[in-house]
């Protein structure tokens, strides 16, 4: 938008300021997603895959601890990209083309907003209700071993004990009590 972008000499003083700084705030929010999204991604995943034992759980938490950052730095980007390019057609187009331009540049922030708020609430779910690790180890379809050295923990002790924990909670559970 910067560098192929050849303001004409007569666009009004402001116009010109007002597009150089959305240019630039797309610029700058964009990578920065970019270059948060990858930190997180590589990191996180990193952790999550060789770190010590309880790892996993933290890499997961911390990357979802970051999601509101990343999203917000992208919908700035995304925004400033928009408004950016309506202060091109009013800078490049007669009145009736840029209003035209300019309406279709709104109708699609708000759908993108009307979907973003769809897609949260459709996704939105209560953090009591997250699934524990003790809901995937209890579950007897479950292969104990293949958890286990997800987790980074090679310990037979910790496999055996996994075992006896679900199998004490199947005797007693209300089914089979008398």
């Amino acid at each position: 938008m910067v560098v192929e972008f050849h303001m004409p000499e007569e666009a009004h003083f402001a116009l010109q300021g007002i597009y150089y700084v959305f240019a630039v705030i797309t610029l700058v929010a964009n990578l920065r997603c970019v270059a948060m999204t990858t930190c997180i991604t590589v990191m996180g995943t990193g952790l999550a895959l060789r770190g010590p034992d309880g790892s996993m759980v933290r890499a997961v938490e911390g990357m979802y601890k970051q999601r509101a950052i990343v999203f917000r730095s992208f919908g700035a980007g995304i925004v400033s990209c928009c408004l950016s390019v309506a202060v091109i057609a009013w800078i490049k187009m007669d009145a009736i083309p840029a209003a035209i331009c300019t309406g279709a540049i709104a109708w699609t922030l708000f759908s993108i907003a009307k979907y973003t708020n769809f897609y949260m609430e459709f996704f939105k779910f209560n953090e009591d209700e997250v699934v524990s690790l003790d809901d995937i180890l209890g579950a007897d379809l479950v292969n104990k071993e293949a958890i286990v050295k997800q987790l980074g923990v090679g310990s037979d002790t910790l496999v055996r004990l996994l075992g006896s924990l679900t199998q004490t909670r199947r005797e007693h559970t209300p089914d089979t009590d008398v």
